[in-house]
């Protein structure tokens, strides 16, 4: 970050594609994206992961102790998850998730709205 920052002297689009599940991995994310969000738009794109989800969300109850126990962990992921991105969003810095399928239309469609809100 400290070498994208020193490098590029125009206000730039950044676009990052990354996973931020792992919560020591968004925050050394969070840290370093904070230096060059001050000076350039800086959206951040991950694949959303099916087990990375509320506990109680749209999927039925847990069959059994191991299934309970794996929902409770993507319960915990989804909170720090949801922390990061709280975070990012104070920063300046756009987080979206999409599915591997959309992936492509999503980021065009962030794209697509930077250039509409005029931020470059």
């Amino acid at each position: 970050f400290i070498h994208i920052g020193n490098r590029l002297r125009h206000r730039a689009l950044l676009l990052f594609l990354t996973d931020l599940a792992e919560p020591w991995l968004a925050e050394q994310f969070v840290d370093g994206v904070s230096f060059i969000a001050r000076k350039h738009v800086v959206l951040t794109h991950m694949i959303g992961q099916p087990e990375v989800s509320p506990l109680f969300g749209k999927e039925p109850p847990p069959a059994d102790d191991d299934a309970l126990y794996g929902r409770l962990a993507g319960q915990m992921l989804w909170n720090d998850l949801q922390e990061t991105m709280r975070v990012l969003k104070q920063r300046g810095v756009h987080l979206t998730s999409s599915t591997r399928e959309n992936l492509v239309a999503d980021v065009v469609n962030e794209y697509l709205r930077v250039k509409k809100r005029q931020l470059l």
